[in-house]
């Protein structure tokens, strides 16, 4: 019997005896209700929610990789790779691509799994160095199955959850990692065992391979991922990029991001079922702009990357962690082929997904849909719109890294209420649904580009954020007239605090 990707093979042998009725009921009925909750799962997986018109499973097809492509594989973390990009991996090696993947950090901040491997010792920098080791061999276990050989493989070593403090705060000034208490990588054998872990370090690193393995195609972690970790290295990847994109005689590669944490939807069910493609959640599917492809994968690849999950033994160790690998061994990988190191003009308008926040402090209000930059003479205005319209008292944070001639860049973070007057030197004012951030065009510098994220805050968790998204800051008066379409109306008078 085949469901859904289950093989399940049922016989009776000629010399077993015959079952009595009451053993045949005890036996079958596990046997009808395993099937019924299956089938019940993946009528859940496939059905679209309440109220929605059904969308079409799979994404167009992802191109083949073919003998001349070189892909480079840039995973935050152990095991992101084989995840994202297990089955992409079999069918490039095979039709005789080149692969490289580069690990940025060695998954060794993993506290939880940490105690599970080692429960009764305390917790301790030459513990997390202990995870660290594992994790790397078995992420060289596991690309070794699906046919990469170690040395197609670069650990990189930076710190784990510690990657948007380099992206913020410590750009030039080394942070001491949290587990590990080392301040540039550890591990015999990193790919720069030299340097710090500054941002700095980690831009100069990546673009460093970048420009020695010159990809025709470069995957990357989706900017819009819930991890931080994720989200960070997609950033850096995009200033990588962009840095290169200006020099003399650089091809530019395409690009394709992975998403791995994607809310309560994705993946889903939170179990393997090789024969099912993925499907993306519904708001990832209304952008048209992220141009969605799907990879699908013969029932060889699908079993071997579900072997290849397997081999990361140590996030198998909690029931969590386990069920969220194993959500991935599916018939299909899915890539957003955005173009994203190319910046976005400034004055359009980019739309994030709409989803359902629950939060009981803003009552769901505090959904991100849209994203909008324009850049001024004087100043830059930064507009982000939400489903519905906010609480004056909600907290808002926006978050900037600048791209600057020379590779001079900076750091922004201004964070405050609709309702203030000023947030850290720039105005954060509330227009209808939409947060106006209004920013003195002397603060950026002399950036052309910047990276712009926009969060919702409860606390000092955020509800709900914009990808990173790399914007144009060039102002061209010519274009004023066009962009002054998207600006609040005079009329619509920003609300301040009394």
């Amino acid at each position: 019997m085949v469901l859904h990707g289950f093989s399940m093979t049922l016989f009776a042998p000629d010399d077993v005896p015959a079952r009595s009725p009451a053993s045949t009921r005890r036996f079958l009925y596990p046997l009808v209700f395993a099937v019924l909750i299956g089938l019940f799962t993946r009528l859940l997986a496939s059905a679209p929610p309440e109220g929605e018109p059904p969308l079409p499973t799979e994404s167009p097809s992802l191109p083949l990789p073919n003998p001349a492509d070189r892909i480079l594989i840039l995973a935050p973390h152990p095991d992101d790779e084989t995840l994202s990009c297990g089955g992409l991996i079999q069918k490039a090696l095979r039709r005789g691509a080149r692969v490289r993947v580069v690990e940025v950090t060695s998954g060794d901040a993993f506290s939880v799994i940490a105690h599970r491997l080692y429960p009764d010792e305390p917790f301790s920098p030459s513990l997390f160095l202990r995870l660290g080791e594992i994790r790397m061999q078995e992420t060289r276990r596991a690309l070794s199955r699906l046919g990469l050989p170690s040395s197609q493989v670069t650990f990189l070593g930076y710190p784990d959850s510690g990657l948007h403090r380099l992206l913020s705060t410590h750009w030039s000034r080394p942070w001491r990692a949290t587990r590990t208490q080392a301040i540039r990588p550890p591990y015999n054998g990193a790919g720069f065992r030299n340097s710090l872990y500054t941002g700095e370090s980690l831009l100069n690193d990546l673009t460093a391979i970048l420009r020695a393995e010159r990809p025709t195609v470069v995957y990357y972690p989706h900017p819009g991922d819930f991890n931080q970790d994720h989200r960070s290295v997609a950033a850096f990847t995009l200033m990588a990029l962009n840095r290169l994109n200006e020099t003399p005689g650089w091809t530019a590669p395409r690009e394709a991001s992975y998403l791995i944490h994607g809310g309560e939807r994705w993946p889903w069910p939170a179990f393997a079922m090789t024969g099912a493609p993925q499907r993306l959640p519904l708001p990832m599917r209304r952008l048209p702009e992220e141009r969605w492809r799907s990879l699908s994968l013969d029932s060889m690849e699908s079993r071997r990357k579900r072997a290849a999950i397997l081999d990361h033994r140590s996030q198998h160790a909690s029931l969590r962690p386990a069920q969220f690998l194993n959500s991935f061994a599916r018939g299909t990988e899915t890539f957003s082929t955005r173009t994203r190191s190319r910046p976005t003009p400034e004055g359009a308008v980019l739309l994030e997904p709409a989803e359902p926040v629950r939060s009981p402090a803003f009552d769901g209000a505090a959904d991100l849909v849209q994203l909008q930059v324009i850049a001024g003479n004087r100043w830059v205005r930064i507009r982000s719109r939400l489903q519905a319209r906010p609480s004056p008292q909600m907290r808002c944070r926006l978050e900037i890294r600048t791209l600057e001639p020379e590779g001079r860049t900076r750091w922004m973070s201004m964070e405050g209420t609709p309702a203030d007057r000023s947030a850290d030197g720039g105005s954060c004012g509330l227009v209808g649904n939409a947060i106006v951030w209004k920013i003195p065009r002397e603060r950026l510098g002399n950036a052309h580009a910047a990276l712009v994220s926009v969060s919702v805050v409860s606390g000092r968790r955020p509800v709900d954020r914009t990808a990173w998204t790399l914007w144009s800051l060039s102002y061209d008066k010519g274009k004023r007239s066009r962009a002054n379409i998207n600006l609040p109306r005079k009329s619509d008078r920003v609300e301040r605090r009394q």
